[in-house]
């Protein structure tokens, strides 16, 4: 549905036990997202954090976030 719409939609699975988000947001920087949607199971303050360090912010581009308790 979003290609047909003309929107590039790519996944990046980031593994439950991930402690250190920062190589996670460098490979999200070098893609240069028009807008981001998260889903993760811990650490949403940390990632932010690392995406923070990359230079993209909400204040940048739209970021939708979820988080799912862990089981």
């Amino acid at each position: 549905v979003a290609r047909n719409m003309g929107v590039n939609l790519e996944t990046l699975f980031v593994p439950p036990d991930t402690t250190d988000f920062a190589p996670i947001a460098a490979q999200i920087s070098e893609r240069h997202p028009g807008g981001l949607g998260l889903i993760l199971t811990n650490g949403m303050v940390p990632f932010m954090n690392a995406l923070k360090t990359e230079g993209i912010t909400p204040h940048d581009i739209p970021i939708f976030t979820a988080v799912i308790p862990a089981a």
